[in-house]
């Protein structure tokens, strides 16, 4: 309220601040001048500054077909951000065009290429997106470096330091079309970690949502428990996102890595990346050789090579330096630190390690294939050019005409071991969301080591020059400081009080994946504390069986009520509701505690205090509860 009241009284002051800008940018654009990077952060400077060279617009070609839908994406996204698009009505000589990484040469762009002036009032939406380089000023990121949408798809453009005015005209809207898909499609599977709600897989839902919405392309998820042989021989493909290798392949037993591997051997396709690559070079599916990098790249654009489909550009976010055992299986491939093709848009440390090694490695198994990607493809089911590469190792099989060293053969077993071996070593945690870069005098066993070690935290360490990386998860046995959200209020020298007992693991998650399998609506509810646990009406707005749409249902628990004193609580002043729409019909009422307990039943491991709450439901289904604001430090003044 108090942001609105303030803006509220600086309304002509915003307004003609946001149109200064504007006025601001189209006069840069027609300068053809890049707005210099800064640093706001106290203590540093500017380490990667914006060049002194002039941009005065982009080029996007339109003469190759198999871009033509990722191009007309990118043009969609910009008019709808107000840019305006031009297309040359003929061709244009331009003597200093530079392609996307690539020196400046004089070359020719054919009539229907599209021209994107920087002289409007977009111009700074216009360079975010076809930037050939984000110049972050200095190693601090709260998420990636890199995010030209140009060479995030694959498109083939570049720009000029001319002034030009191209014989041209206005691009109207574009459309962008269906993907083409064969007829004949394969049976595809997706091994995700798990199929709860509550436990997302990134990776998982990011790939779910390019086969289902982008390509639609049908699926089926599997959990480790279901890869059996009669599974599996209803499917031709298994495509295995990111995950936790280890506990993958604990979760699999004997009996799914031998399904696994006779599916393979059978004629299946394996494609998996990252923990997917790391799983298959630990059960010997595949041969590639896996480590951990030595560098840091904290989501970063690296071209590749392709020798089918010339050049690509991947998303790499620290991920597995990954070689082949046999090089005519690599698919794509960094290119030589030497050669020409070498291009790093964003920050990265180190990443020269990654010149000549894999991406993407594809070998036979068997009568079946194995795909491995070191990095995602599909990141963020946005970087649509190197989805290209999973597009075509999902449809287009490099399968034998006849069969192959089979998995777990003699002929193959150096190499599998060799594999085996590798993936066993990575340290690299999956979910990790933890990166401490600090000073090497800060890194030791009295700093920030002691710290993390002090917590359960394993971690990984990445040395270079003036700084120590320390990379770690927030998963099993981790305690990440967390700062309650409003209702857990500051009190100077509130003393913590003693951790409570630990109880035996929740039942909750199981149930409510069964909940949710019969269709029920979960209602959460907070509660004030040293109150009654009121039934409460709340409307549908989902169909729930037996009833019709929008009528209002009540669930046993929400006409319950029982008692409730807690001493020890912290007197929350106010009452919220939250929901989880589309699982039906159970309604949980819990008190203050509850509410986190219902929101972070799946990862109690997060918190230091853990206890059982008495209200509604929470007792019977034995809820672990995380105790945020019963842990606070001695002092306010740690939270921050």
């Amino acid at each position: 309220m108090a942001s609105l009241f303030a803006g509220a009284g600086r309304r002509a002051q915003i307004v003609s601040g946001w149109h200064n800008a504007y006025v601001q940018a189209e006069k840069q654009g027609q300068q053809c001048s890049l707005q210099p990077n800064k640093v706001y952060n106290p203590g540093h400077t500017v380490q990667l500054p914006v060049p002194d060279m002039k941009v005065c617009g982009y080029f996007l070609r339109t003469d190759n077909p198999a871009k033509a839908r990722d191009t007309a994406v990118v043009v969609k996204r910009l008019q709808q951000a107000g840019v305006v698009v031009y297309r040359l009505a003929k061709p244009l000589y331009v003597k200093d065009f530079a392609a996307y990484g690539r020196a400046r040469a004089a070359a020719t762009m054919p009539a229907g290429t599209y021209w994107i002036p920087m002289a409007q009032a977009e111009k700074h939406w216009i360079q975010a997106m076809l930037n050939e380089n984000t110049y972050v000023p200095f190693p601090y990121f709260y998420d990636v470096s890199g995010w030209s949408m140009a060479l995030l798809s694959n498109l083939d453009g570049g720009y000029t330091g001319l002034s030009l005015k191209p014989l041209s005209t206005v691009l109207p809207p574009v459309r962008v079309p269906a993907v083409k898909l064969p007829s004949g499609l394969p049976r595809v599977g997706i091994l995700s970690y798990t199929s709860s709600p509550f436990q997302p897989s990134e990776s998982a839902g990011w790939l779910r949502w390019r086969l289902d919405h982008d390509w639609r392309i049908p699926s089926t998820v599997l959990s480790p428990s279901q890869v059996t042989p009669s599974v599996l021989s209803h499917l031709d493909t298994l495509l295995v996102p990111d995950t936790d290798a280890k506990t993958v392949t604990t979760l699999l037993g004997a009996t799914g890595k031998k399904a696994l591997a006779d599916w393979t051997n059978g004629g299946g396709h394996y494609v998996g990346w990252e923990g997917g690559a790391q799983l298959a070079a630990g059960l010997g599916l595949s041969t590639a050789v896996l480590r951990d990098p030595k560098g840091t790249a904290p989501g970063t654009l690296f071209r590749v090579n392709t020798p089918n489909a010339g050049t690509n550009w991947v998303m790499y976010n620290s991920d597995p330096v990954m070689t082949a055992s046999n090089p005519a299986n690599v698919v794509a491939s960094y290119p030589a630190l030497t050669s020409p093709d070498w291009y790093v848009s964003g920050y990265q440390q180190g990443e020269e390690e990654l010149a000549g090694t894999a991406a993407e490695i594809s070998e036979p198994a068997g009568s079946g294939q194995v795909t491995v990607f070191a990095v995602d493809p599909n990141f963020r089911a946005f970087s649509d050019g190197s989805a290209h590469l999973l597009f075509d190792a999902l449809l287009a099989s490099r399968g034998t005409a006849k069969a192959q060293p089979y998995v777990n053969s003699g002929q193959r077993s150096a190499a599998e071991l060799r594999a085996e071996q590798s993936a066993a070593a990575m340290t690299r945690t999956y979910g990790a969301s933890l990166v401490l870069r600090v000073r090497p005098a800060d890194a030791t066993a009295a700093g920030q080591v002691q710290v993390l070690r002090g917590h359960g935290v394993t971690y990984r360490t990445v040395t270079g020059p003036g700084f120590v990386q320390l990379s770690s998860s927030t998963r099993a046995g981790t305690r990440p400081p967390i700062r309650p959200h409003g209702s857990a209020r500051c009190r100077p020298n509130w003393p913590p009080p003693p951790a409570p007992p630990r109880r035996s693991p929740s039942r909750l998650p199981e149930l409510l994946e069964r909940f949710a399998r019969e269709g029920l609506r979960i209602e959460v509810g907070v509660l004030r504390s040293r109150s009654k646990v009121k039934g409460r009406d709340r409307r549908s707005g989902a169909k729930v069986r037996g009833e019709g749409q929008g009528r209002r249902s009540r669930s046993k628990a929400a006409v319950a009520s029982e008692e409730r004193e807690d001493p020890g609580s912290s007197g929350v002043d106010r009452v919220g509701w939250g929901f989880v729409r589309g699982y039906g019909h159970l309604a949980l009422l819990c008190d203050d505690v509850g509410w986190f307990c219902a929101l972070f039943v799946a990862f109690p491991e997060r918190f230091s205090g853990c206890r059982s709450s008495s209200a509604g439901l929470c007792a019977p289904l034995d809820v672990e509860c995380g105790l945020l604001y019963r842990t606070r430090p001695p002092t306010c003044d740690s939270w921050d």
